[in-house]
């Protein structure tokens, strides 16, 4: 893949790590880059599996303005997940879209793409590149009934995929490539796990439902459920109190809050916990007593234990390892 990098108005046929980063690091797998202290700050950290997956984890930001042109011939499927910062997508027929915080997944056919990033701002996040030999190949052989049918996906566009389910995934790939795991067979399931729940929640919504419909009414009460449970996390109403609120009986209600979300109430509240903990535990240095209380959990002992099931780490390992470079 061959890079044009722009800075202040002078171009760089480079890779972008070769800029404005220097290689500190490297095994089988893995390349690990810091900041050149001149056009950047931070880190990057790499891992390359055979052709079939590539799989960056950012942690930086430029002193200056930058932009990043690329162009290949190999097709892939580019996979973005940022936790900060802003950016600007621009293809080749001139279609801009802003990148912000979430998830973002595009087709990548072969056509010049840009990203710009503004100096001086934060840049956190995983660049995940899917190749054909992953898709086409291990995917679709291995799972030709699952129907993915990823060649349906958009070049790119501004749709942010971005839920509790895929967080969790994400923070769990970034948790391992923190904690030095390096097993092919570990990200690739991961990747599967991310394409598997952007096609099931948002890319193929009527094969989805096909089991059960939802009527217009039913998915209105749904969502009216989703909103209560999201604003008051902290103390979460007994089900068969939000039943009485919205007049559904509890089993109906559980039954099309799983139809249109793919999960259980009860699995919801614990993701949707989780998600805010590790908000807390990334922007804030609040004890995980108060961390577990704020999100419901009465137990820290208990919290930490639902941490761990979720993230794979203890909330203590999570804080500890955010300023290891590895």
């Amino acid at each position: 893949m061959q890079s044009t990098i722009t800075i202040d108005g002078k171009d760089h046929i480079v890779q972008s790590e070769d800029i404005f980063f220097i290689k500190s690091e490297k095994s089988k797998y893995c390349r690990y880059f810091r900041g050149n202290g001149e056009l950047a700050q931070g880190h990057i950290k790499q891992l390359f599996f055979h052709n079939v997956l590539f799989i960056e984890q950012v942690d930086c930001h430029y002193f200056s303005p930058v932009s990043i042109w690329y162009q290949t011939s190999i097709p892939f499927i580019k996979i973005f997940y940022s936790e900060s910062g802003k950016a600007l997508y621009q293809d080749a027929l001139s279609n801009e879209y802003s990148v912000s915080r979430g998830v973002y997944i595009c087709k990548n056919r072969g056509i010049e793409a840009n990203l710009t990033f503004p100096a001086n701002k934060p840049i956190h996040g995983i660049r995940i590149f899917a190749f054909d030999k992953f898709y086409n190949h291990y995917l679709k052989q291995r799972f030709p009934d699952d129907n993915l049918n990823l060649d349906s996906l958009p070049q790119f566009d501004n749709t942010n995929y971005a839920d509790p389910d895929l967080q969790i995934v994400f923070n769990q790939i970034k948790q391992g490539m923190k904690f030095g795991i390096e097993s092919g067979l570990y990200y690739e399931s991961k990747v599967a796990e991310i394409l598997f729940l952007i096609s099931k929640k948002h890319t193929f919504p009527a094969r989805r439902n096909k089991i059960h419909i939802l009527k217009h009414h039913d998915f209105s009460v749904v969502n009216e459920v989703k909103r209560i449970i999201d604003a008051s996390i902290a103390n979460s109403p007994r089900i068969s109190d939000i039943s009485s609120c919205v007049h559904v009986s509890p089993a109906k209600l559980q039954n099309d809050f799983q139809t249109a979300f793919g999960c259980t109430i009860h699995e919801y509240v614990q993701k949707v916990r989780m998600k805010k903990a590790l908000h807390k535990i990334e922007t804030t240095d609040e004890p995980f007593y108060m961390i577990a209380k704020s999100v419901g959990c009465k137990s820290p002992g208990r919290f930490s234990e639902i941490f761990r099931d979720t993230f794979g780490v203890t909330p203590s390992e999570y804080r500890n390892s955010r300023n290891k470079p590895c």
